[in-house]
């Protein structure tokens, strides 16, 4: 296998007769294997990289960026490759703006950028360096510092480059980033460390000061200086997010550290904030779940405050505390509160989350729930309390009542579709709830209803096709972004529980695919670009030269012009197919 054209003999015109291993996966082990060997001569290692740079595929370049990536990647092998700069050269001007001053479609920059990963990395260093040596702008300056440092990790010359860039910029937009790319790049770095503690004790900005704390933490690790700045820091600084910032900070430098800890416990004990207070506290149960002062702070906070958020965030974290223990009794009331105020439809789930751990001995709650059952006459607070009791006890039948009694009596649609959702978990196959499911989108003019319902559909045996039907005509009928989305993420669940016969989830895939060519509604356009992506993921593979003959129209240059999205969710998939279709297949798909 000295013969180079073993693995790629292109014959234009008739490409069954060619050889094209080098789009095969299973041999590229092999052809790099045969770019290391010293007994193949160089003039043939030099003669098979060009015809890989060289080639012309004839149906978008796709194939060639495959070729050309695979060259890119033999340089590894291949140092000495007399094209080996322009190689590189190529590749920075498709993965960076800064480089080649022009974009290039996403897929095609994410491939360049993983190939630079794989190809000669001395060559990419230094012209990174050069590039740094050489720009004048500060924009592009942080940006090829960050990159740099990235690929060659501590790398000096990106390190001295944003410390310069520091020293010479007032602009807080600038510092930030700068200091950001700092904290991914020069770890354990003394002059970077005292760059960011001195940025910390002088500036007046307070967003300058948190990201010099949380990169300081990325860095810092271990460093004395850095340890003593926080703990200085937290003397000085208590009761806001900066300080918290400067916890975490320190937690990270120096795990368990006691002023830390007792800076948390502090925040529990005095916030008036309940945001600040739920990240306090979350942060302490992840890191310090044993903490006694935490509880018992938490504990007090229930007792005696009036704040009905401090009071829910409170009882929350009290119950991530003493998970697998009773909730006091306090705690409990709380939970009551929360149902017994107006809360948005958010907290319901936050809630119910809470009722899972309450111990189903709890007599207290449970008839506190029970007497909101029997007194009130709002049904989402009656839902609410059903919920909390079937969270206690699953098979509660007074909480199972009160929910079919909302469900056969409310006037709001959306109550109906909630108790018939909760119903159906608890019976799966009960007919009414079934039968009211099926009137529902011959009644109601809302899509995210209409789309629920299909949902809950396609999850009954046998009304899956009808469900699925549901959601074929909102992907071919809705200018919703938001619906497309949801319909999408549907159709891959599906996809990937395998419930569905093939030939009909393959109409929905399909339905999905024909929206790149209808869907107008410029304020989603971006939305295209999410979908291809996670079409990606379930394409059937007989459908690949299908979407290749429909949407490569898309990939003309006015498109790119009127709608970028939709070129760059097309050309995504269409770079699918091609990783996933052989080149003689994908030719004559291409010009059908």
């Amino acid at each position: 296998m000295n013969d180079w054209h073993y693995f790629f003999h292109h014959v234009p015109g008739n490409l069954d007769k060619g050889t094209y291993r080098i789009f095969e996966p299973e041999w590229k082990a092999e052809i790099l294997h045969w770019f290391s060997r010293e007994d193949i001569p160089k003039e043939q290692k030099e003669e098979f990289v060009k015809a890989l740079v060289d080639f012309d595929d004839g149906c978008g370049n796709f194939y060639r960026y495959r070729a050309f990536f695979l060259a890119s990647e033999a340089l590894a092998y291949f140092p000495e490759c007399s094209l080996g700069d322009a190689i590189v050269k190529q590749l920075l001007d498709w993965s960076y703006v800064y480089f080649g001053w022009k974009k290039f479609p996403l897929r095609l920059r994410d491939a360049a950028k993983a190939a630079l990963e794989l190809t000669d990395k001395q060559r990419v260093i230094a012209a990174f360096v050069r590039f740094l040596h050489n720009t004048e702008t500060r924009l592009a300056l942080r940006w090829a510092a960050e990159k740099l440092g990235k690929l060659d990790r501590g790398n000096k010359n990106a390190i001295a480059a944003l410390l310069l860039l520091l020293q010479v910029t007032q602009d807080s937009s600038t510092q930030i980033k700068a200091i950001c790319s700092l904290g991914e790049i020069a770890s354990g770095n003394e002059f970077a460390i005292a760059t960011l503690v001195h940025l910390m004790q002088t500036t007046l900005d307070k967003n300058v000061c948190y990201s010099a704390i949380e990169s300081l933490g990325k860095i810092g690790f271990g460093n004395q200086t850095a340890i003593s700045s926080l703990i200085e820091f937290l003397e000085i600084n208590r009761g806001d997010n900066i300080c918290l910032g400067a916890v975490i900070a320190l937690w990270q430098i120096d795990p368990g550290n006691a002023v830390a800890i007792d800076t948390l416990v502090e925040i529990i004990e005095t916030t008036r904030n309940g945001s600040l207070l739920g990240k306090a506290a979350k942060y302490l149960v992840e890191n310090d779940p044993g903490n006694l002062a935490a509880v018992a702070a938490l504990t007090e906070r229930i007792e005696s405050s009036q704040d009905t958020w401090i009071l829910f965030v409170s009882a929350f974290y009290l119950g991530e505390f003493n998970l697998g223990t009773k909730f006091t009794n306090s705690a409990i009331a709380q939970i009551i509160q929360t149902i017994e105020d107006t809360w948005t439809s958010s907290y319901v789930y936050e809630v119910f989350g809470i009722g899972a751990k309450i111990s189903p001995h709890n007599k207290i709650a449970i008839a506190a729930f029970l007497q909101i059952l029997e007194t009130s006459q709002d049904e989402c607070k009656r839902l609410r309390a059903a919920e909390l009791l079937l969270a206690i006890d699953p098979s509660n039948e007074i909480a199972i009542s009160s929910i079919w009694q909302i469900f056969e009596t409310t006037q709001n649609e959306w109550m109906r579709l909630i108790c018939a959702e909760r119903l159906l978990q608890i019976e799966p196959n009960n007919k009414t709830v079934i039968t009211a499911l099926l009137q529902m989108p011959e009644t109601t003019q809302d899509e995210w209803r209409s789309l629920r319902v299909a949902e809950m559909m396609v999850e009954i045996d046998d009304h899956r096709q009808k469900g699925l039907d549901a959601l074929v005509r909102l992907i071919k009928t809705t200018q919703d972004g938001g619906i497309l989305r949801y319909v999408t993420e549907s159709v891959e669940r599906l996809y990937s529980n395998n419930k569905i016969a093939k030939p009909l989830l393959d109409r929905a895939i399909f339905s999905l695919v024909e929206s790149f060519q209808t869907y107008k509604d410029d304020d989603y356009e971006s939305l295209l670009l999410w979908i291809s992506d996670r079409l990606t993921q379930i394409l059937p593979s007989d459908y690949l030269s299908k979407i290749v003959i429909i949407l490569n129209p898309y990939l003309e240059e006015q498109v790119y012009q009127s709608s970028s999205y939709r070129y760059e969710a097309v050309f995504n998939l269409i770079w699918h197919c091609a990783e996933n279709m052989n080149y003689p297949a994908f030719y004559k798909a291409w010009h059908n």
